[in-house]
């Protein structure tokens, strides 16, 4: 059928070629019967449909420019405890999820580490996304991780935290803080508690 479309009727005033039927009551066209086969009318469509046109460049993505850690990081900070209440929460070199990971903050298990709070980001700090369905800002943080400081991203849904005055001094005023931080989240089990009773 292309052969005689674009061959034998090219340039003559030929608006159609039937070569089959659709339905028959003559025995010998029940081989050109078109009748139940969609698939194959539906190509007969396509067939006819213009091509989309050819060369047109695909649109240029242009990716977002990521801020890079702040330089100012040690007057914005807050020192704070630091943890996620999912499974774990990435700490990322850039603030986006394809990142690569620094470190990572467990679940219920308090990390003290320094953190930038939302409110004191600057404009071009915020970097907004959207993962498992929940939207935020990244939020830039510290460790300290042996005798090195590691600097990263974590996605703020992810984190909680709890501002202290500054890092505990030894084992015993670590253990204070974590038990602290045990009989502040068994409080706000008991709080939600009570919300869902009222």
């Amino acid at each position: 059928m292309m052969y005689a479309d674009t061959v034998i009727y090219k340039g003559l005033p030929v608006e159609g070629i039937h070569i089959f039927c659709y339905g028959h009551k003559d025995s010998n066209w029940k081989y050109f019967d078109a009748e139940g086969y969609e698939d194959f009318l539906r190509r007969l469509e396509d067939y006819n449909k213009p091509l989309p046109p050819v060369g047109e460049p695909p649109p240029v993505v242009i990716p977002p420019v990521l801020p890079a850690f702040p330089t100012d990081f040690a007057a914005r900070a807050a020192a704070v405890n630091m943890w996620t209440t999912y499974t774990l929460a990435n700490v990322r070199e850039k603030p986006t999820v394809g990142s690569p990971i620094v470190n990572r903050l467990e679940r219920d298990i308090p990390t003290f580490g320094w953190v930038i709070p939302k409110t004191e980001l600057k404009p071009d700090e915020i970097v907004i996304e959207t993962q498992s369905g929940m939207t935020g800002v990244w939020l830039p943080v510290r460790f300290r991780h042996t005798s090195n400081t590691l600097d990263g991203w974590v996605f703020a849904p992810l984190l909680t935290y709890i501002v202290v005055p500054s890092e505990p001094e030894n084992d015993t005023a670590r253990r204070n803080v974590l038990n602290m931080l045990v009989t502040v989240k068994t409080l706000l089990a008991d709080v939600e508690k009570l919300v869902e009773k009222i």
